[in-house]
Formats: C-alpha cells, structure tokens, sequence
C-alpha cells in the first residue's frame, strides 16, 4: 500500500522572502518530515545575522534555506498557501489560501525579532495540527 505524500505549505512572500523563508523553516523543523514546507518569493534577500540566530536560538538554520520563484504549479498542489505580508490579491479568494498578517522583520532589534519569531513559530504549530502532522502535546515535547 502506498503512502500519502505529505501535505505541501507554501508560504509566499510579499515583495521579499524574509518571513516566508523564515516560515517554511519553521514549519520544516516542527515538521519533521510530515509536512513539506516552501518559501516562495519574486525576491530573495540575504537573512538578516539578528533573525539567523534568533532561529538558531531553537535549533533551526535559516541559512540552508532557499526560497522557490513563484509557480503557479506550486501553488496549485499546495494543500495550504500561506501569504506572509499584506496582499490580499495574493489569494486570489481560494479556500486553500490564508494570509498572515506578520510584520516585516528587516532592521528590527533582536528582542522584536524573537517576538515575530515566536508569532510565526505559534501560528505554525497550529497549521501543523491542523494537517494532522502533529498534536499538540508533540509539539510542546519538541
């Protein structure tokens, strides 16, 4: 009997990929192979060193991730699309998509990158459980 793929989370990013990319490796981690997570994005930039280690703070290197050019093919084999900024355009009204209303993290000091961190780490254990990738009391273990 074959096994089902893992479900697929596209997390775009709006104008640059620092919390899409930021995103998909959290949910990467948290994940641990249950999930397939991807950053999505017109523009790559170099992660700031201040949110490179508020990651590796909790074990996730930000470093080895690389966010995709946008694909429509993606986006259409997501089981969820998630938008990391402010365009609702983006969604264009499909019931897969959600938009996350997260602030910028460029320039920020590190005590604000580490609440951002921790705002985007909270909403991607809840999509977790929500895929049915986790329960929650395996998260709080993790």
């Amino acid at each position: 009997m074959a096994s089902q793929p893992s479900p697929l989370v596209v997390f775009v990013g709006v104008g640059d990929d620092r919390r899409s990319r930021l995103a998909a490796a959290l949910l990467a981690y948290r994940a641990r192979g249950r999930v397939e997570a991807l950053s999505m994005s017109p523009a790559a930039v170099e992660p700031d060193p201040v949110v490179v280690r508020a990651l590796a703070d909790i074990g996730v290197d930000l470093l080895g991730w690389r966010s995709r050019a946008p694909s429509a093919e993606l986006l259409q084999r997501a089981a969820v699309v998630v938008v990391m900024g402010y365009d609702s355009q983006t969604l264009d009204g499909s019931p897969r998509a959600e938009d996350w209303f997260i602030d910028d993290l460029a320039g920020k000091d590190p005590e604000t990158v580490r609440y951002l961190r921790d705002a985007i780490d909270r909403r991607v254990q809840r999509l977790l459980v929500r895929l049915g990738g986790a329960d929650a009391a395996s998260l709080r273990e993790g």
